[in-house]
């Protein structure tokens, strides 16, 4: 009884803090990419502003959210390769979504294109985003349990609550190192493209006119004014000459 009164108290306490975890995490991400986006094209950037923006495209973020966080898992539960190609393949999805608006499905596909010539920069930028917030989770549990170490026996409830907190802090201030870093490199991988479609040539157009009437086609043609067999001068519409009958006009082009 003591277990089932546990877990009828503690799964919606945990549901409770997966959703806010959820939540917190996808505005505080949309947050930085707005105001990264807004430094690197030399707008004002600001919290209120960014905060404001995230809150309006939450539905869309938390959608990527859903569906990246799902695909990745299932991925890594196949032989963990395929949870990395998703992760590389829908890492820009956030940026597109915050920079060029677009819907959910629209930024994974987008996402997938702008990544599809550069997986081993992607999965560089996002490998060392992951080792840099190991470390400053390392680096909170450390300093937690140096603490637990100093001060033992009746502190160790207080302790245990204060090693949880330093690593939540650590990892929070390393935390948005990832939307960042993914937004350079969303911009370079932009420029790259417009660079790479400049250079492109450009297709050459053949322009082709309204057919002529036959009419007109038969007044540009030029008129002889003398007739090249006998010489006898001839009337300006004549197409034979009047003396020897030869052929003075040339036949119309059939078109």
């Amino acid at each position: 009884m003591r277990l089932i009164d546990y877990l009828v108290v503690a799964i919606p306490l945990a549901a409770l803090y997966v959703f806010a975890s959820w939540v917190t995490n996808t505005l505080s991400d949309g947050i930085a990419v707005k105001c990264s986006s807004d430094m690197l094209e030399g707008r004002r950037a600001g919290l209120r502003k960014a905060f404001g923006f995230a809150l309006s495209n939450l539905f869309p973020l938390l959608a990527i959210g859903l569906m990246t966080g799902i695909l990745t898992i299932l991925g890594l539960i196949l032989f963990v390769v395929p949870g990395i190609i998703v992760a590389v393949m829908f890492g820009l999805a956030v940026q597109v979504v915050t920079i060029e608006r677009s819907g959910a499905v629209q930024s994974l596909r987008r996402s997938r294109s702008l990544t599809a010539e550069r997986w081993g920069k992607t999965f560089a930028v996002l490998l060392s985003v992951f080792l840099i917030t190991a470390l400053a989770y390392i680096a909170g549990d450390t300093v937690g349990e140096a603490l637990e170490d100093t001060f033992p026996g009746s502190y160790g409830v207080q302790m245990a609550t204060m090693r949880w907190f330093l690593m939540s802090v650590f990892t929070s201030l390393a935390q948005p190192l990832h939307p960042i870093a993914l937004t350079y490199l969303y911009y370079s991988m932009r420029i790259k493209e417009e660079a790479i479609r400049a250079k492109q040539p450009l297709q050459p157009r053949v322009l082709v006119g309204p057919p002529i009437p036959q009419a007109e086609l038969n007044q540009r043609t030029p008129q002889p004014k003398f007739c090249f067999k006998c010489g006898q001068r001839l009337p300006s519409d004549a197409a034979y000459c009047p003396q020897c009958g030869a052929r003075v006009m040339p036949q119309p082009l059939r078109l």
